[in-house]
C-alpha cells in the first residue's frame, strides 16, 4: 500500500516524483473512502488503520528550516488498552462525550465530526448509540485489523447506528500515551490524530 505522507509535508525529490507520490496518495483516499461505505468491503476498515502503521518521518521544508514531520506535532507513542480501562465516560477539550459499555455498545455526542472533516459529512453531533470494537496490530506489524471479541487493542474502532447500512458514520480512536496519561484520538482514513480531538477518560 502506498505510503500516504501528513497533510502540508512536502517530500524531497524531483517533480515526477512527488507528483506519483500525491497521485497515489489521493488513490488511497478515494479507495478508503469507497470502502468505508460498502458493506461489501469486509476489510474496510483494516485498510483505513493500516497506513497508520505504516507512516515513517518525512524531511521537509518549511520557513528555510528542514523539519521532521514527526516535531510537528505531539500525539504521543503507540500504547494499548484492555477492555476495563476503556469502559467509562471519555470526554474531550471541546464538550464531546463517549460513554463506553461491556456489551461492546456506546452512547456519544457533541463530536463535531463533521466540521473536522469534510470526509465525515454522514456524521452528527446529537446523542447517538453504536458499537464498539478493538483493533489489534497484525503478526508482521504491516497492519491493523477489527476483532469484536479482542480483549484489547491499540485502536477503537467505533460506528454509530447500524453498521450494517451504507454511509453509517464511523472512526478510529487511536490509542495513545501522552505525557503518562492514555488517551483516545480520534483519526480518519488512517491518518493518526488527524482530527486533532483528544479523549480522556473522565468517569464510571
Amino acid at each position: 500500500m502506498t505510503e500516504t505522507l501528513p497533510p502540508g509535508h512536502i517530500p524531497m525529490g524531483d517533480d515526477d516524483e512527488i507528483d506519483a507520490r500525491r497521485e497515489a496518495a489521493d488513490a488511497d483516499v478515494r479507495l478508503t473512502r469507497s470502502a468505508r461505505r460498502s458493506p461489501a468491503f469486509p476489510d474496510a476498515r483494516r485498510i483505513t488503520v493500516a497506513s497508520r502503521r505504516r507512516r515513517r518521518p518525512v524531511v521537509a521544508i518549511a520557513v528555510g528550516l528542514l523539519l521532521t514531520a514527526t516535531a510537528c506535532a505531539n500525539h504521543g507513542v503507540d500504547a494499548t488498552l484492555a477492555v476495563p480501562g476503556l469502559v467509562g465516560t471519555w470526554t474531550d477539550s471541546d464538550g464531546g462525550r463517549i460513554v463506553f459499555r461491556k456489551d461492546r455498545t456506546f452512547t456519544a455526542g457533541n463530536l463535531k465530526l463533521a466540521q473536522r472533516s469534510p470526509g465525515m459529512e454522514t456524521c452528527t453531533n446529537q446523542e447517538q448509540d453504536g458499537q464498539w470494537q478493538f483493533f489489534l496490530e497484525s503478526a508482521d506489524g504491516e497492519y491493523a485489523y477489527g476483532d469484536p471479541s479482542a480483549a484489547e487493542g491499540i485502536s477503537v474502532g467505533i460506528t454509530f447506528g447500524d453498521a450494517r447500512s451504507v454511509g453509517a458514520c464511523s472512526i478510529n480512536l487511536d490509542v495513545r500515551k501522552r505525557d503518562g496519561r492514555t488517551e483516545l484520538c480520534s483519526s480518519a482514513f488512517g491518518d493518526t490524530c488527524s482530527l486533532n480531538q483528544y479523549f480522556n477518560k473522565s468517569g464510571p
